[in-house]
């Protein structure tokens, strides 16, 4: 019988991790999120690619895009400095709510 249900893992703490995550526990793919940003050219999900793989960092509006595509908050997927003890702390506060 085939598994039709699965939990995502999170692979580690980055922004791309997270928003990769984050997209299969809403089971769309790298094509659903493109059209809904209506990403053109050739390979619509480059983007999507290296925002996943931290090659690229999403903009403040299309981060804002992703979240509400998401529906997470912008602090869940946003880029953060864990060489700063205060996001450190700041993202363990994000998690407990």
């Amino acid at each position: 019988m085939k598994n039709y249900f699965f939990k995502p893992e999170l692979e580690n703490l980055s922004q791309g991790a997270r928003l990769k995550f984050v997209r299969e526990l809403r089971y769309m793919s790298k094509p659903n999120v493109a059209e809904f940003l209506k990403l053109g050219g050739e390979k619509p999900t480059d983007s999507i690619n290296k925002y996943e793989r931290n090659a690229r960092e999403p903009q403040s509006e299309r981060l804002k895009d992703l979240a509400e595509l998401f529906d997470v908050s912008n602090y869940a997927i946003r880029r953060y400095n864990f060489v700063d003890p205060n996001e450190v702390i700041y993202y363990h506060m994000q998690e407990v709510k």
